[in-house]
């Protein structure tokens, strides 16, 4: 299927659905840059490219094959729920969420996605090779559940709005929450965290806003970053580490590992050492 124009394809009965199979391709390969809104859910185990301006998928279906997007395209997950299978990502252009999407996801996300704007619902788990790339500075939203097993990276600054007391972000012993770029204004994080693995900040102010406990792993300052948990950290095992400053009051049953040299970690707030600290 070839979508050589700017459109809207809309679904009339909610059973419509597009199956591309293994051996099929549905692209956009031309228009004007504005979108093509694909409102039929679609099925994916072939091809989607994205070549030319904006492809809209509008409502729903599953993620899955081979998803191409060239320099400047992008393929837009826009609307409705989403069913992730294992695919492949290529292409400089972008893939995921932006302006005006409200998806609901479950399954595992087992490569690259982005999310620059809009809402992210749902239950799933990024693989180990999958990775959750948020920039730009809108506002967004979650709710659910993520458990990651390979990166959730924040790359900008901006503030994600928690919808539900029960969301929660799991970093597992095998996953990096980091945040990696940005200036010095704060990356705010309103859902719950649980840290088993390694959580970053690399640059500015990375801030949980609801809550942060580590039980394993280790949260890390790099350059000086500074870490936030409005509501304090627990940590019940693992490690701070590095150069910098956790803002809010800390709980220590793990370990407290300045880095080397010159380097120092400042907490700013009240510090209570539990017995099987050091």
């Amino acid at each position: 299927m070839d979508i050589a124009d700017d459109m809207r394809v809309y679904s009339v009965p909610t059973t419509d659905r597009l199956i591309n199979a293994a051996d099929g391709t549905v692209r956009k390969s031309a228009g004007s840059g504005a979108a093509t809104s694909f409102g039929v859910a679609i099925d994916n185990t072939g091809r989607i490219e994205g070549q030319a301006g904006l492809l809209w998928l509008a409502n729903g279906g599953t993620v899955g094959g081979q998803i191409l997007v060239s320099n400047a395209a992008t393929v837009q997950l826009l609307g409705g729920a989403f069913v992730l299978t294992p695919y492949t990502f290529s292409g400089a252009g972008f893939f995921g969420l932006s302006a005006g999407s409200d998806v609901t996801l479950s399954g595992t996300l087992s490569e690259a996605m982005g999310w620059n704007d809009g809402t992210l619902r749902g239950e799933f788990t990024i693989s180990p090779l999958g990775s959750l790339r948020v920039w730009g500075s809108a506002d967004r939203h979650f709710n659910g559940v993520v458990t990651n097993h390979g990166l959730v990276d924040f790359m900008d600054d901006m503030k994600v709005y928690s919808i539900a007391e029960t969301d929660r972000l799991i970093n597992a012993p095998d996953g990096t929450l980091r945040k990696s770029a940005g200036s010095v204004v704060a990356t705010d994080f309103g859902a719950a965290t649980d840290n088993y693995g390694v959580t970053e900040g690399g640059v500015g102010l990375l801030s949980f806003v609801t809550g942060y406990q580590q039980l394993s792993g280790t949260t890390r300052l790099v350059n000086g970053a500074r870490i936030q948990s409005v509501n304090g950290f627990r940590l019940a095992g693992g490690e701070l580490s590095g150069n910098g400053t956790f803002l809010g009051s800390v709980t220590n049953n793990g370990a407290v590992r300045p880095g080397n040299g010159a380097a120092s970690i400042t907490i700013d707030g009240d510090y209570v050492q539990g017995q099987t600290a050091h």
